[in-house]
C-alpha cells in the first residue's frame, strides 16, 4: 500500500479509501491482533464480508448465494414490471407472456 501511495503522490493521483474495500478470503485463522489494518493516505481501509463488483457479489465465503439472490430479485423487479405494462389485459395474456 505505501508503493501505491508513493505512485500517486509523484504522479498527483487520488485513490479513494472510502470506496476500496478489503476482503479476508482464506482459512479460519484466529489472529493475534485481528485483521491488520490497511491506509490510503491517512484514511483506513474497511474491511467486508461481501462486496458488490462488477454487478455480481462477492463474498469470503466463496459460495454465490448472496449473487444468486440479488440476480433473482432482479429478475422478479424485471417481471412485474412487464406485468404492470399489460396490467388492463387479461389474466391469459400475462400467463402467455411468462411462459
Amino acid at each position: 500500500m505505501a508503493v501505491c501511495d508513493n505512485y500517486a503522490d509523484d504522479l498527483h493521483i487520488v485513490f479513494n479509501a472510502k470506496i476500496s474495500k478489503c476482503m479476508y478470503i482464506g482459512p479460519r485463522l484466529k489472529l493475534p491482533h485481528g485483521l491488520p489494518e490497511f491506509h490510503i493516505g491517512d484514511t483506513a481501509i474497511e474491511f467486508v464480508v461481501k462486496w458488490q463488483h462488477l454487478g455480481h457479489i462477492i463474498s469470503v465465503t466463496g459460495d454465490d448465494k448472496a449473487d444468486i439472490m440479488s440476480q433473482r430479485s432482479a429478475l422478479f423487479q424485471q417481471i412485474n414490471n412487464v406485468l404492470c405494462f399489460f396490467g388492463g389485459r387479461d389474466p391469459i395474456t400475462k400467463w402467455s407472456l411468462m411462459k
